[in-house]
């Protein structure tokens, strides 16, 4: 018996391994794409609209991946937007939206392995709903631990992001619906 058949096949499967890195490159790519906003403790990311392409495509894989980019900025890669890390990093401001992002993401991935997120009426309002996850607890974080006025967490954590967070669920519905086409036209 070769001592290699005792271990799980998938875990050196090289197509998976590569999808995983180049995924987590992605998302960590896109809390670099960051936008300061004075007024806010906010920034402007891409994260969310990678975090939904991912966990919307590669479903538990994409939860993988977000769940190791979380640790690799827990445990002080500088992965978060303006290159934060660390425990402090889920303390300050943004740590109710990376919160967030993992109950949104375990969401997306669970979903997009059992419905056909190839169809913009189903991923659409799944986003939209993982939007407000992401949301809720990044206002509940600021909060109770920064602004203590939640009409003025709802200002600041919030409405400057709508708009582009609209855009981003399109674009990242449009994406998945293209994907979702090549992967259906190499089966």
């Amino acid at each position: 018996m070769n001592s290699f058949t005792l271990i799980n096949k998938d875990i050196f499967n090289i197509k998976k391994v590569s999808t995983i890195i180049l995924s987590n490159i992605l998302l960590i790519l896109s809390a670099y794409l960051s936008i300061f906003l004075p007024f806010s403790p906010v920034p402007i990311t891409l994260q969310t609209l990678a975090l939904f392409i991912i966990t919307g495509f590669l479903g538990k894989t994409g939860f993988i991946v977000l769940s190791l980019y979380i640790l690799e900025g827990i445990i002080g890669f500088p992965v978060f937007a303006y290159g934060k890390s660390g425990i402090i990093a889920l303390l300050g401001p943004t740590g109710g939206y990376i919160s967030g992002f993992v109950v949104a993401g375990f969401l997306l991935s669970y979903f997009s392995e059992r419905l056909d997120f190839s169809k913009l009426h189903i991923s659409l309002p799944l986003m939209i709903i993982a939007n407000i996850i992401i949301y809720t607890f990044g206002i509940l974080h600021l909060n109770l631990f920064f602004i203590k006025d939640l009409v003025k967490s709802l200002k600041l954590g919030v409405m400057p992001f709508i708009v582009g967070d609209v855009i981003k669920i399109v674009i990242s519905s449009i994406a998945l619906l293209f994907l979702h086409k090549i992967k259906n036209m190499r089966n």
